[in-house]
């Protein structure tokens, strides 16, 4: 800007100074009227000059505030990026530590083989009951909060809604379907059902 309103002084100074020359020279110049012609020529070309100037000075400006706005963007979209890969990763810890606890709980109220064979647990109410069974069938099957080594298997029985687990092979397999008996076992509320602990003989 200050190059050239200072290129136009010195013009308009140049043309003022080649007019005063041809007074005192009294000889041929240019008249008043192409001197006039020139400055504004000089002025013009000056104005466009600022004019282009000050275009080119505000798409500058335009560019540089979209580069700004384009870093802003991708730093936030890094940003996010990160946040997001945090709380996922805060997610996994969370569900393994929620996983390990089930498995823990599980693990602790779990009937163990011993337990099962002896029939007798700790991880239910001392809560007996005499279960008169008329044996309708047999199922070599280990209830799900027993440990899967157990031996044994489930009775079903006539009338009576839930089954007896005998926790032996033994017990198990010297019962028939047909037979008739009537057991103490201790009733298991978790999972539904009871554990086998003697034969009443004396029925």
């Amino acid at each position: 800007m200050s190059f050239l309103f200072n290129f136009i002084i010195e013009k308009i100074g140049s043309l003022w100074y080649i007019k005063l020359s041809c007074k005192q020279r009294k000889g041929s110049c240019m008249d008043k009227k192409m001197i006039l012609v020139a400055i504004l020529i000089v002025v013009a070309v000056g104005l466009a000059g600022v004019g282009i100037g000050s275009y080119m000075s505000g798409s500058n400006m335009k560019k540089e505030i979209a580069k700004q706005q384009e870093k802003e963007e991708l730093e936030k979209t890094i940003e996010d990026k990160i946040n997001e890969k945090t709380k996922e990763e805060q997610t996994k810890v969370e569900e393994k530590a929620d996983a390990e606890k089930k498995a823990a709980a599980k693990k602790a109220s779990m009937i163990t083989a011993d337990e099962a064979y002896n029939g007798y647990t700790t991880k239910a109410p001392n809560k007996y009951e005499t279960v008169e069974c008329q044996i309708t069938g047999k199922e070599k099957k280990i209830p799900s909060n027993v440990d899967q080594k157990a031996q044994g298997g489930m009775i079903s029985c006539a009338d009576v809604k839930y089954r007896v687990y005998i926790g032996n092979d033994d017990g198990y397999y010297s019962y028939k379907v047909g037979n008739y008996a009537v057991f103490t076992a201790q009733w298991i509320e978790s999972t539904k059902f009871y554990l086998f602990s003697e034969e009443d003989l004396g029925y």
